[in-house]
């Protein structure tokens, strides 16, 4: 399950996969705000949206919205 939050960029490792830059500049000609939301886990480790997460930050977002992953079932 996931729950949609804010963010902001810095709590993130946005360093934490290889990162195509060309990717990035790529991106920042798109329409960035229509993409799909980044994932991250409960660690706020990213799962997928890397290049996605660098463009905004080149596009001087402070905050973003992700999905981060939660406990389905808990233990006792």
């Amino acid at each position: 399950m996931y729950e949609l939050i804010e963010v902001d960029l810095d709590q993130l490792d946005l360093d934490e996969w290889n990162v195509d830059e060309e990717l990035v500049e790529e991106f920042l000609d798109l329409d960035i705000e229509t993409m799909p939301i980044p994932l991250i886990s409960d660690d706020y480790s990213i799962i997928d949206g890397i290049h996605r997460l660098n463009a905004l930050l080149k596009l001087n977002y402070n905050k973003v919205y992700v999905y981060r992953g939660i406990e389905r079932f808990k233990t006792t």
